[in-house]
């Protein structure tokens, strides 16, 4: 088969992974590449040449301009994921967008829309769902094997240093050039838990979407957006606790734990360790191990499978979950250093217990419990009662 001609928007940061795979995969033919700061990214933009893409430095002008476009790779910074999506859309093109997939509800509604009119794919970069491990858990978990569930929780404990949210104009922002950013710890880092949360948390063959969200946020760097939360979701059967930091001593391995009647499983990207209540146990480590949704969303696009490993539709609900975390907290208030005690032993003190962090027995004076939010109220997200402050 042909190649399927690829442009890519954002050839820096994450963006240089994908445009590695443009430039030697059998799967597509790399024809252009629009990047913002072409100074900034001289040596992308030099690769990119040396590859035979034809190299903008507006995305408006390249996508009017470059004609037969298969698929259009989206790995710009949130805010501008949902409009660039959308204009690709319009103009008959597939699309394969980094995580998140839009940073609102109402933005994620609006791609929606747009990918039904223009009947074209659009897929998310969430590499957790192409693993073969992956794919036998969610197997498990619909033929009912670990029977009815009971909990899934999801831990994230990393460390960013401050520079970290200091390398770029966007890192930590609620908003960058009159548009949503909300770049935390749970639309960014831990984007991709929530996500393979959402997957295992239902035996229906879709991702699940919580009926019910609870959440607390806060804010340790000096940045607007939360790196300390947590989330109680009611799930169709399970409940869902979601634990995520960037304020942790250390990078921790990430740990998604699923409990049915009948059995439980320990998550890890590329094994599942599963043990039923007879006492029987497996491990379940099939391939592919690692990232295969590029090759999966092209073979998609032929038409050589059926089921992009994270659809947009699918993708929009860790969205929405995020969105209702933010309304159910209200505020994202600033916590100082001498006031946040042990951020790990807090989450473990939680976790063990699958309480939220006002709930820890002793807990800091700062925490305080978000509101319920129905998630069938969540038709939009248009900031928080502190933005600005």
């Amino acid at each position: 088969m042909e190649p399927l001609r690829a442009a890519l928007v954002g050839i820096g940061g994450m963006g240089a992974s994908h445009r590695g795979l443009l430039e030697t995969s059998d799967d597509f033919t790399f024809v252009a590449c629009a990047e913002r700061y072409l100074d900034r990214q001289a040596e992308a933009v030099a690769d990119a040449k040396a590859h035979g893409a034809k190299v903008y430095g507006d995305y408006w002008e390249m996508i009017d301009e470059v004609e037969d476009l298969d698929v259009m790779v989206i790995c710009t910074p949130h805010p501008w994921h949902a409009p660039y999506a959308i204009a690709a859309l319009q103009r008959g093109i597939n699309v394969f967008v980094e995580k998140p997939v839009t940073v609102t509800v109402q933005e994620a509604m609006a791609l929606l829309d747009a990918k039904r009119q223009a009947d074209k794919l659009v897929g998310v970069h969430f590499q957790y769902t192409s693993t073969g491990a992956t794919k036998q858990l969610k197997e498990l978990l619909t033929t009912g094997a670990l029977g009815k569930l009971v909990e899934v929780v999801a831990v994230m404990k990393w460390f960013r240093e401050e520079s970290y949210y200091a390398r770029n104009e966007w890192a930590g922002r609620r908003y960058v050039e009159g548009l949503p950013c909300w770049d935390g710890v749970l639309m960014n880092q831990a984007i991709h838990l929530v996500n393979s949360a959402l997957q295992f948390s239902t035996r229906k063959p879709e991702f699940g979407l919580p009926l019910h969200v609870q959440a607390e946020t806060y804010r340790l760097h000096d940045i607007e957006t939360e790196d300390l939360a947590c989330l109680r979701c009611d799930m169709d059967e399970a409940v869902l606790t979601i634990y995520a930091t960037t304020c942790a001593d250390k990078d921790n391995p990430i740990e998604l734990y699923v409990r049915g009647e009948e059995g439980e499983a320990w998550w890890n990207v590329d094994e599942v360790k599963v043990r039923m209540k007879d006492g029987g146990e497996m491990i379940l480590n099939d391939l592919p191990h690692g990232d295969d949704t590029h090759r999966n969303f092209a073979a998609c696009v032929r038409g050589a499978e059926r089921g992009v490993y994270a659809p947009a539709e699918e993708a929009a609900k860790a969205t929405i979950t995020v969105n209702a975390a933010y309304i159910s907290a209200e505020r994202i208030p600033k916590i100082p250093a001498g006031d946040a005690g042990a951020i790990d032993a807090l989450i473990d003190a939680a976790r063990e217990k699958r309480l939220m962090f006002s709930e820890v027995p002793g807990a800091p004076k700062w925490t305080k419990a978000g509101e319920v939010v129905e998630i069938a109220d969540v038709n939009s997200f248009d900031g928080l009662a502190d933005d600005g402050a």
